[in-house]
């Protein structure tokens, strides 16, 4: 007989212990019966059916509380029920989210400390696939394989899940796939089963390598192909050695460089062209969107590895160079876009790359609360290095939800027409000499306003008494924008000038811009536009699923990275004019459900720790840095000009940084990023070129309905000439020029007025010579001194300034071309003593192996339309002719293949439809020399649709203090007059032509359009001037004192013949009006 110890009991009891829970294990049985979807009243998800048995007994009355299920080795979360059906049957029933792909589903049960588990799996597809969403957390891997298919990606994100959740709202899917952690509801899918939910035309295998996962990325988009890291035979190919998995069967890309090359071979198989690039940091996680630009913008990649807190000079110029390769590249092998031959424009995406960082070069002296260096793209965009913008860019960045929502939104933008403006003064009264945030705020309402956009303004208000100001000066030049609309677009931004409005007094200012013209011209009544309070702010901005939400939002006004200082009443002082209030709005405020485009111009909207940046669902246009006012309305005009001409907002903004509005160009452009001094001191206004940014999608237009011309003759030697002349009137002792395209803005210096003029020249050209002859005289003037805001010191003016008049200057486009810019400065002061620039006229001499010498059309008939193009060429060469034809929302090509020796001239005829064309010609030889455009704006009229009997006139009567006038109408034509103290204006158009006759005591102005044509006559008892401009160019003659002078752009005999043929019509439509008066068929009481 055995007698253990006490020890050994110990170790026996535990070991009996042991054996006995095993075998109780063994005894309970989890076994999954079923598993598939169903449709019980409770749910409407996968329903998984298992029983529980204890020694071939059925468990009764269990639980959820004794049982657990794991979804891929994961507890589900969501909406998940539990079911006895008694007799030991359960079931699990998941419904939120409702999983997909190759499931591997388990459940464990604890009986009394008993445990149990059964293994099943299911094999699931949603059936709804036509308009589907998909949203990932921050994972490389998810992002990437998700971004492969045609439907939006979301990236988690709790920063402002706001946007996040109105984009769902707006996009309205069918279902939502979520992967990973996310569980947002709808379907939740593991990446892998990815390929097996939306199956391809094939696999691409991929590893770690995150460089070589994005060209992958980029590859399987074009191709319809998937993604996966599970080696498989069936594989396209492996971006590395995957041979030993796979035997060895599937084709292998493991460099860069061949995934790159492969990438190539597919844009030829395709015939695709480039016009977009995406420079992605793969050290970004967003880095992973790169297919959907590839799908939605045909994107070409751009893929960078740079630490994201790095940026400095050497990462800069790196990225840089980069871009520069991949443009080369692109060029000599012939995948540049067709379109960039008549639009100059390239396209930069950038996802996860550091901004570049410029020592800051304006010194403000009382304030830096944007440090010592500011944030700029204008790096990238310059990607040669010569101080021009060669690319539209524009970010995806900040914050990780949104970067994709801008890419998507960009199909909400299409007939968004509501725009809201918010302007302000922006400096105390004794500093607004130019009322600058509301002068932007006037350029932007009738530049739009008159383009069709519908346009509400709110101004900041300092008439504090409007109807009792002396309005006279204000609407006299209001009038003259009434003309804008029979203009082309070249003229839209006359609308102020900015020496003549610093003579104003301040309430004729004032008053310019805080009436109501709108209200003006419709009823003759004078009144104040709304005030800018945070309250109608708001409630404008807020709207939403509504016709009347402002999709546009202008704010020319004072803020900061968090909010806008809204002017409050009565609380401001001369030391801060806009103080913190209840009138100040915080970006908490702003709720934009519907896709906005917001361009904030105040300080530091843009900068990358500003709070707007939030906000900004579709695009943001705004400033990193401190904006000093005084240039800002200078740069917005060619933002303006742009947009009003089918041209995108990353270019729009290209051009505002290509306004380089000092006087001498600084030479060490290479060295930009740390330069801190500019020749000429204008170091504010380099400050404006570097802090304009872009956030949002570059390609994205409005799509208004404007056009410009550009055109011009070619001598057969190569050599053409460019004419100035300065329209300037003595104020006061004051030169006031009345035409300039620009100004040199500088603090404590003369205001200068400029004159730009820009030719494109062809490919490989070499200039020979440019000269000019200046025709000038001197004056004594006081010159109009720009006083310095509060961010500097006054200082007295003395010397020579500027130091020339004239200077020139070629940016190099990213095909070859160049574009020639000469800049004429109207005005040199010395002192008291100004020389005025009467007249200038440039000749530029060059060869070029292939060029465009004349564009011009010739009238078949009322629709069809010849065009002539004079060609010349060096040798005897193929040519291949694009004519690019534009009007309202079609634009169609017609492509000839010539050859050319020496000059040729092609014609080809068109018929047109009725309506407002834009037609370029552009020409490419097999050598990749191109040269172009040359563009010609007409209208071909609608048939003239006359009633065979007098139809009844609608009447209107108008009238006020000193005031009188009629308005005639019907569908066909209207005539209208009014007469205000000892003036009248009259004006009769039709849908062929317009005429409009101003008189004054001292003056009479007569303006007639009709066809393609504009000619302005004014005259006084002194002189006469006319003005003509059509699509062959422009024609300006005067006569006084029996002399005659004429400037011209264009062939000068054939535009005095068209002058004489538009005078004679003029001169005969009013003799008809004449008689229509007289014989009452025009029953008014008005004699012109």
């Amino acid at each position: 007989v055995y007698h253990p110890t006490p020890a050994m009991k110990q170790i026996i009891n535990a070991s009996l212990s042991y054996l006995l829970r095993q075998a109780s294990i063994n005894r309970l049985c989890v076994n999954i019966t079923d598993i598939g979807e169903t449709t019980s009243p409770l749910a409407n998800g996968l329903t998984i059916n298992f029983t529980v048995s204890l020694d071939g007994q059925p468990v009764i009355d269990l639980d959820n509380t004794n049982s657990s299920i794991f979804v891929e080795g994961e507890a589900p979360t969501g909406d998940i029920y539990w079911t006895d059906y008694g007799g030991g049957r359960y079931a699990w029933i998941i419904e939120k989210p409702k999983l997909v792909g190759n499931l591997s589903i388990s459940v464990t049960v604890n009986y009394d400390g008993i445990l149990g588990s059964g293994v099943g799996h299911f094999y699931t597809k949603t059936r709804h696939r036509e308009h589907l969403m998909m949203i990932t957390d921050n994972n490389f891997d998810d992002i990437l394989f998700s971004s492969i298919l045609e439907y939006p990606v979301l990236i988690y994100g709790v920063d402002d899940f706001g946007q996040m959740q109105y984009f769902v709202d707006n996009y309205d899917p069918n279902e939502i796939f979520s992967t990973s952690d996310v569980r947002l509801g709808g379907y939740g899918i593991k990446r892998e089963f990815i390929k097996d939910q939306w199956p391809g035309s094939g696999v691409i295998v991929i590893d770690d390598n995150r460089t070589k996962s994005l060209w992958a990325g980029a590859i399987a988009t074009l191709m319809n192909m998937r993604l996966t890291r599970e080696p498989t035979p069936d594989a396209w190919f492996c971006t590395f050695d995957c041979s030993s998995t796979v035997n060895g069967s599937v084709d292998v890309y493991d460099t860069e460089e061949e995934l790159m090359q492969y990438y190539f071979s597919l844009l030829r198989s395709t015939r695709q062209k480039i016009n977009y690039l995406a420079l992605v940091n793969v050290r970004d996680n967003r880095s992973a969107l790169l297919p959907q630009l590839v799908r939605l913008r045909g994107a070409f990649p751009v893929i960078v590895d740079i630490n994201p807190g790095w940026s400095n000079e050497k990462t800069v110029n790196e990225t840089r160079k980069r871009i520069k390769e991949t443009i080369d590249i692109l060029q000599s092998r012939g995948l540049l876009s067709d379109d960039y031959l008549f639009d100059n424009t390239m396209f930069l995406g950038i996802i996860g790359v550091p901004l570049g960082l410029v020592e800051d070069p304006a010194d403000e002296y009382f304030n830096d609360k944007d440090g010592d260096y500011i944030e700029t793209d204008v790096f990238y965009g310059d990607s040669d290095g010569d101080g021009y913008q060669d690319l539209a860019v524009g970010r995806f960045v900040n914050p990780i939800q949104i970067a994709n929502i801008r890419i998507w939104n960009r199909k909400e933008v299409k007939d968004k027409k509501n725009v809201l403006i918010a302007a302000e003064y922006r400096s105390p009264s004794y500093l607004d000499l130019l009322p600058n945030g509301m002068d932007e705020g006037l350029i932007t309402d009738w530049s739009l306003r008159l383009f069709g956009f519908k346009v509400k303004r709110l101004t900041e208000q300092r008439l504090t008494d409007f109807m009792t100001v002396n309005k006279d000066k204000a609407i006299d030049e209001a009038w003259t924008w009434k003309e804008l609309e029979h203009l082309f677009v070249q003229q839209l931004l006359k609308i102020l000038s900015v020496q003549k409005h610093i003579n104003w007094a301040l309430t004729a200012k004032y008053a310019l811009v805080e009436t109501d013209w709108e209200k003006f011209f419709e009823m003759l009544r004078i009144g104040q536009l709304d005030k800018l309070t945070k309250e109608d702010l708001l409630e404008y901005l807020n709207r939403h699923g509504t016709a009347h939400d402002y999709n546009i939002f202008f704010y020319f006004g004072v803020g900061d990275t968090d909010k806008l200082l809204i002017h409050p009443d009565g609380a401001s002082t001369i030391s801060d004019p806009y103080p913190e209030s209840d009138q100040t709005t915080y970006h908490n405020d702003l709720d934009f459900h519907e896709p906005k485009i917001l361009f904030l111009e105040h300080t530091m909207s843009a900068h990358s720790s500003s709070k707007f940046l939030k906000k900004t669902n579709l695009v943001l246009v705004g400033e990193t840095g401190i904006i000093h006012q005084v240039n800002s309305a200078l740069t917005l005009a060619p933002f303006i000009q742009q947009i009003v001409s089918k041209k995108s907002i990353g270019k729009a903004v290209e051009e505002m940084h290509d306004i380089l509005i000092f006087g001498e160009r600084h030479e060490e452009v290479q060295n930009r990023i740390t330069f801190s001094a500019v020749e000429g001191g204008m170091r504010n206004a380099l400050k404006e070129h570097y802090t304009r940014i872009l956030y949002g999608d570059p390609a994205l237009s409005l799509e208004a309905p404007g056009y410009v011309e550009s055109n011009w003759i070619i001598s057969p030697g190569g050599a053409t000439q460019i004419k100035t002349k300065t329209n300037y009137t003595i104020e006061n002792n004051t030169i006031v020029v009345n035409n300039a395209d620009d100004y040199i803005l500088e603090y404590n210096k003369p205001i200068i007025p400029l004159y730009h003029k820009r030719i494109i020249l062809p490919t490989n050209t070499t200039i020979d010579d440019v000269s000019w002859n200046i025709i000038s005289h001197a004056v004594n003037a006081t010159p109009q001194i720009l006083e310095p805001d509060k961010y500097y010191q006054k200082e007295n003016f003395t010397g020579v300034y500027p130091n020339q008049t004239i200077w020139n200057d070629t940016k190099q486009l990213i095909d070859g071309r160049q574009v020639l810019l000469i800049t004429v400065a109207a005005i040199q002061y010395n002192g008291s003593q100004a020389t005025i620039i009467d007249d200038i006229n440039v000749s530029v001499s060059y060869h070029a192996p292939i060029d465009i010498l004349s564009f011009n059309i010739t009238n078949i008939s009322r629709t069809e339309k010849e065009f002539v193009i004079n060609i010349k060429s060096n040798r005897n060469q193929t040519v291949n002719l694009t004519l690019r034809l534009e009007t309202n929302d079609t634009v169609e090509y017609i492509n000839k293949t010539i050859q050319v020796s020496g000059i040729h001239k092609e014609r080809i005829r068109k018929n047109m439809t009725e309506g407002t064309w834009k037609v370029s010609v552009g020409i490419k030889t097999d050598n990749a020399e191109r040269a172009g455009p040359r563009s010609i704006v007409f209208t071909v009229e609608e048939k003239e649709h006359w009633p065979k009997q007098k139809l009844p006139m609608e009447y209107k009567k108008m009238y006020g203090p000193g005031l009188l006038g009629e308005e005639l109408k019907n569908p066909f034509e209207t005539v209208r007059y009014v007469i205000k103290d000892a003036s009248s204006v009259f004006e009769y158009w039709n849908n062929i032509e317009y005429l409009k006759i101003k008189k004054s005591p001292e003056s009479v102005q007569r303006i007639f359009v009709v066809d393609d044509a504009m000619i302005d006559v004014f005259e006084n008892s002194s002189e006469q001037q006319t003005v003509l401009i059509c699509p062959k160019g422009k024609l300006w003659t005067r006569m006084y004192n029996g002399s005659i002078e004429e400037s011209f752009v264009g062939r000068g005999t054939e535009l005095e013949k068209i002058m004489t043929e538009v005078l004679d019509q003029m001169q005969q439509e009013i003799t008809k009006i004449r008689e229509r008066i007289k014989s009452k068929d025009i029953d008014i009481d008005y004699q012109i």
